[in-house]
């Protein structure tokens, strides 16, 4: 059975392959739109139905609602981790799925909850989004997320090792080091 299992996965037999555009946006502005989205995750009831919004950008927008109602989910259709079952979601009136994946990539960025810090140094989570970044650079996007002051607190500072997910941080730590990655990334939708 186990084999079974990884044979489906290396033959890629459960997931279609991903299908992107080779759009990209010039002088990206940051109107998403979600148009007449239906969506429900396999084996479960329709999560959203009929669903409109229109997000404007230079904007700080609050999705609130219980839990299990959709929230993670739009944001997984916007980074199309998921997409919709119908509907179009658009960035400055281009469907997502016309965008190429790098573009898609390089324009929205999500900050998770909790985020996932890897099991390198600090310094070196940041070198994951940009090669060649300095520790300048670092230093600059980690005092803009207040956490600059507690890293340098560190006996090794910036190369201190974070452990697996980040153990050696707190949750507001680990927030604080994904928006300064973030802020690295330049994306023009957070």
């Amino acid at each position: 059975v186990s084999l079974q299992r990884v044979n489906e996965i290396l033959e890629n037999r459960l997931y279609d392959d991903e299908k992107f555009g080779n759009k990209t946006i010039n002088n990206i502005k940051g109107v998403i739109e979600f148009k007449d989205i239906n969506f429900g995750y396999p084996n479960e009831k329709q999560l959203l139905r009929d669903f409109n919004l229109k997000l404007e950008p230079n904007k700080k927008i609050a999705i609130v609602g219980a839990s299990g109602g959709g929230k993670s989910t739009i944001f997984n259709l916007l980074t199309r981790v998921f997409d919709p079952d119908s509907g179009v979601i658009s960035i400055d009136g281009i469907d997502i799925r016309d965008l190429s994946e790098q573009e898609l990539r390089k324009q929205v960025s999500i900050i998770r909850q909790e985020p996932f810090i890897f099991n390198r140094t600090i310094f070196e989570n940041f070198k994951l989004i940009d090669e060649e970044v300095s520790l300048e650079e670092v230093r600059k996007y980690s005092k803009i997320a207040y956490l600059d002051d507690y890293i340098m607190s560190l006996p090794e500072k910036y190369d201190t090792i974070l452990g697996e997910g980040g153990v050696n941080l707190s949750g507001g730590q680990k927030q604080r080091l994904s928006i300064a990655r973030t802020l690295l990334k330049k994306s023009k939708i957070i």
